[in-house]
């Protein structure tokens, strides 16, 4: 027989998920929005990053230059990085975005654990929603996609075009593919934050 007081818990945890998702619902145009301007910038870096590896790799040491132009590949290498590390920073930023309306959430998230209920509501099933531990869990997927983004821009490296656009392949299949799962997620849980 159910303890009063885990009751009690348990519909303070149900109350604190609703703020959680609630928070998510809020976020998730947010996450839209940067990922579409991720994808524009990252689009971009990648092609900086292809004008790097094609002036780098130029062999014009053997053509036979006037003196003033001898000079002239360091220089559009020099500004070619210029441009890319301005990229790089305009990427940065959008993370930025995206750490502030996660950091919302993970609040939001924090609230719900302080609540320590009994691990049987934790996991019981509900006809109208998943258990109150598969939702704690979802809410930790935008935390490990924030990590996976700061993961994948650690990793660029703009002298290997090939590995460039495996991470930028990767970044905007995860997207796509994380920002689906949350609205398919909001979707099946708007009877549960509609709940008094």
């Amino acid at each position: 027989m159910p303890n009063i007081v885990q009751v009690q818990k348990t519909e303070v945890l149900k109350c604190k998920l609703r703020h959680a998702f609630l928070a998510v619902q809020h976020c998730a145009s947010v996450w839209q929005e940067c990922a579409r301007q991720q994808e524009v910038q990252l689009k971009e870096l990648f092609n900086l990053c292809e004008q790097y590896q094609c002036c780098y790799e130029a062999n014009v040491e053997s053509l036979e230059l006037p003196a003033s132009l001898n000079e002239v590949k360091s220089k559009l290498l020099y500004v070619i990085v210029e441009k890319i590390e301005q990229k790089l920073c305009a990427v940065q930023a959008t993370i930025c975005e995206f750490q502030k309306s996660y950091d919302k959430v993970n609040q939001a998230r924090i609230n719900a654990f302080e609540q320590k209920p009994d691990m049987v509501y934790l996991t019981e099933s509900r006809a109208m929603s998943p258990t109150l531990a598969t939702m704690l869990e979802w809410l930790d997927d935008t935390e490990r996609q924030l990590h996976l983004k700061k993961y994948l821009l650690d990793e660029m490296k703009y002298g290997d075009v090939s590995i460039l656009q495996q991470l930028l392949k990767s970044w905007l299949l995860d997207d796509t593919k994380v920002i689906n799962k949350i609205q398919e997620r909001l979707l099946y849980l708007e009877d549960f934050m509609n709940e008094p």
